[in-house]
């Protein structure tokens, strides 16, 4: 499965096919530029994962049009995202899945998921991930992947609850059978609510909404947050106006839900991986009402 920690060169903007962007790099444009559908390895149609380690976890990446850049940041980060949980110690032998959402109304692949995976096999599994780019209408099929890893994940030996992070901007809707026939493989006689979805998968995993928030508030959007918080709780809502902060801020809710650091202390963390005071503080104010009591 390839646990250690690694590095990747990096790509120049004229070896990629296009001009590097200002939140990614070039090699992260070329990778998720490829994909024109949904690859095999990333159906949930009729599969169960399996997941060997102590730790866990999962990672939901919003990628309709509006949160396209997203996977790019994230896999830019992923040596640095990786390599700091395990020689910080913040989880103690963790793999990670990664799962990209759409829209089941309107898209091809509104749901792909990833094997779990470890070390430098992180890259090639995310690389698979088809970024569609479409969505329709708000709110995104969230629902899905959470009704997914609430009941199709094979936890082997895991130690505490897994930890799952949802990047996005928008609400859940609720499941429909036809959708779920369609994209999962099953039928259930009687649907759950959203309410209930989340409910079980609250009991498997701490949840996270990483919530894509215009500069101009700094704010979650109160019909958001309102949605949200009925959900995870209004302390697992996290408001993220730079992009490119996602990777710290989970860092953060990793450190201090596992309870190698309090807040305090995993910011002198970044400071010590000579991050900014910029975005220290955003890290400090997405993190600020987290609570380490569930």
């Amino acid at each position: 499965m390839g646990g250690g920690y690694y590095d990747r060169p990096t790509l120049s903007a004229e070896a990629s096919s296009g001009p590097a962007k200002a939140t990614y790099s070039a090699l992260a444009d070329a990778v998720f530029s490829q994909a024109q559908s949904m690859h095999p390895s990333c159906s949930p149609f009729q599969r169960v994962l399996e997941c060997p380690t102590e730790d866990a976890v999962v990672v939901v990446i919003d990628v309709t049009g509006s949160m396209g850049d997203f996977p790019r940041i994230i896999f830019d980060k992923l040596p640095m995202f990786y390599g700091q949980i395990m020689l910080q110690g913040y989880l103690r032998s963790t793999s990670v899945s990664f799962a990209a959402v759409g829209d089941v109304d309107c898209d091809v692949a509104p749901l792909q998921v990833t094997n779990f995976a470890q070390g430098k096999d992180l890259d090639e599994h995310i690389s698979r991930i088809w970024v569609e780019g479409g969505g329709g209408d708000a709110p995104e099929s969230y629902e899905y992947a959470a009704y997914y890893y609430a009941s199709k994940v094979n936890f082997r030996c895991l130690r505490e609850k897994a930890i799952m992070f949802i990047t996005g901007d928008e609400i859940p809707k609720s499941v429909d059978n036809s959708k779920l026939q369609r994209f999962l493989g099953e039928t259930i006689p009687r649907l759950p609510s959203t309410e209930e979805i989340f409910q079980v998968l609250t009991q498997r995993y701490h949840v996270f909404y990483l919530c894509r928030v215009p500069a101009s508030t700094g704010l979650v959007p109160p019909y958001v947050k309102a949605a949200w918080s009925s959900l995870i709780g209004e302390d697992h809502v996290l408001p993220l106006v730079n992009p490119k902060a996602c990777i710290d801020v989970m860092l953060g809710a990793i450190a201090m839900v596992s309870r190698q650091r309090d807040l305090t202390a995993y910011l002198r963390d970044m400071k010590g991986r000579g991050q900014t005071d910029d975005r220290v503080d955003e890290v400090a104010f997405a993190l600020q009402r987290v609570s380490l009591t569930a």
